[in-house]
């Protein structure tokens, strides 16, 4: 009786002696997939190989008592203590994908050696009637003692009745943030709100990093670090937008069933916002107006004006088109406006001049460039069709004019200042903006009517102070140099 280490014994009643090195080469050659057995253990079991293989008539491709007992030999080369240096001297398999082999301290720690040559841990084990294959890692990134407490880990957790292979799959099939926030934008911001672009341009400006990251793996302490930063970078009223946004999304996906985790924005407090109160006094208008008048940047100088002269809203403005100007009744329509509503606005002399100088001006360069006309008032390159901003050259003419904290909404606030301290009707100014409410306009009228206040104050008190010699009569005055002359 011929005995290896690994007690396997064959009985054999005509035993010859250990083969040489280069019968086994050759034996390995007709039966690929014992190419992974240590040179060690198949000096020690060579002999039985070959003996057996002679008393059955072995075929190394087909079945039979030699096959059977190729396996058991293979079977105690696939399980042993996991080290360093027997990982690395392993093989790529030649007549499979990838060959497995198994730890003998670990239950169900697998070691995968792909055909092309790369090696990982695994653990294989039946979970519930149906067999797991768990990814840990790569080796050498991942250690052995590494790949044994993950394993332990994994092992705890299906002891617990839990299959760390579902666990994963929810993971990987767990929708991204911008899933998330498409999802909000097509099945509720655009169907409800006409800012749904606006909604995209901030996600682009403050979460683009975050797009690719699962929905789970934010969590309520970056949106706390992001929302103070961007109070630092962007403003306060930028960073309130972007939570708001955030916990929005989050709440639509728990109703749709896309999420069940926790919402990362809830709870987070947000910076306190004062109303902004900025618009043009009449200097600081002659002097935009003045400016414009010298500007290169044609479609800048049109969309200002237009702005400034009509109080209509930048995004209706910029998507204007021809159709929607009535040059017999002098206006120009907006179909659907932030409210929802249809807004159809009164034009000017100037206004009507101004838009018939740059349709000219939009026909000529057509046919210059060879290009068919645009259907919008302020044609832009994107796939809209218009434009989408004038940051650039606005920021440009704001710095040149000196009203760097001027935005383009400012504008529209202007126009309703001036208004309100023309003492125009408030019904008359609401209309004009568009406004929803009364109480919008309001708001408006106390914070611009400072100059009529100012006015009536002065005209109250004019008698009272020339009484009391504190301001001279202007007939005194005319009196005075009727005498001197």
């Amino acid at each position: 009786m011929f005995k290896c280490k690994k007690s396997c014994a064959l009985r054999d009643s005509n035993p010859r002696p250990h083969g040489s090195k280069s019968q086994g080469h050759k034996f390995i050659q007709s039966y690929p997939s014992l190419s992974n057995l240590s040179w060690t253990c198949f000096e020690r079991s060579v002999i039985l190989i070959e003996m057996h293989a002679k008393f059955s008539k072995f075929n190394p491709k087909g079945g039979g008592a030699g096959a059977a007992f190729c396996q058991k030999v293979k079977a105690m080369e696939t399980r042993f203590n996991f080290t360093k240096k027997k990982l690395e001297a392993l093989k790529p398999p030649l007549d499979s994908k990838q060959v497995y082999f198994w730890d003998t301290q670990v239950r169900g720690l697998c070691f995968s050696v792909a055909k092309g040559g790369s090696k990982a841990f695994v653990l294989r084990r039946k979970i519930q009637g149906r067999s797991e294959r768990i990814w840990l890692g790569k080796f050498p990134d991942l250690t052995i003692e590494m790949a044994r407490k993950l394993a332990y880990e994994k092992n705890a957790i299906i002891a617990g009745g839990s299959n760390p292979g579902d666990i994963r799959r929810l993971l990987q099939s767990e929708p991204t943030l911008e899933h998330l926030f498409e999802s909000y934008i097509k099945r509720h911001a655009e169907k409800q709100r006409k800012t749904s672009n606006d909604m995209r341009q901030l996600f682009d400006r403050c979460l683009l990093k975050w797009k690719d990251r699962k929905a789970s793996s934010i969590k309520n302490r970056d949106v706390e670090i992001l929302h103070g930063k961007l109070g630092e970078e962007r403003g306060p009223y930028t960073a309130n937008r972007v939570v708001q946004l955030l916990r929005a999304v989050y709440n639509k996906a728990t109703t749709w069933h896309l999420f069940s985790g926790e919402n990362p924005a809830k709870g987070i407090t947000l910076f306190t916002e004062k109303a902004r109160e900025r618009f043009l006094n009449k200097e600081e208008a002659v002097k935009l107006l003045k400016a414009l008048e010298n500007e290169p940047d044609r479609c800048l100088k049109d969309f200002i004006r237009l702005s400034l002269f009509t109080g209509v809203r930048k995004a209706n403005l910029m998507s204007l088109r021809w159709e929607d100007v009535s040059w017999s009744e002098r206006t120009f329509t907006i179909p659907e406006t932030k409210n929802g509503t249809r807004q159809v606005v009164a034009l000017g002399n100037h206004e009507i001049n101004l838009l018939q100088e740059r349709f000219e001006f939009l026909e000529r360069k057509s046919k210059k460039e060879n290009k068919a006309f645009s259907s919008y008032v302020f044609p832009g390159p994107g796939k809209d069709g218009h434009i989408k901003d004038l940051k650039r050259s606005w920021t440009t003419l704001r710095k040149r004019t000196g009203l760097e904290d001027v935005t383009i909404h400012d504008l529209r606030r202007s126009l309703a200042s001036t208004m309100a301290n023309a003492n125009v009707n408030l019904s008359l100014v609401k209309n004009t903006m568009n406004h929803k409410d009364m109480k919008t306009t309001l708001s408006v009228y106390a914070h611009t009517h400072q100059e009529a206040i100012r006015d009536a104050k002065e005209l109250a008190l004019k008698p009272i102070l020339q009484q009391a010699g504190l301001i001279k009569r202007k007939n005194r005055r005319r009196s005075a140099k009727s005498n001197s002359a």
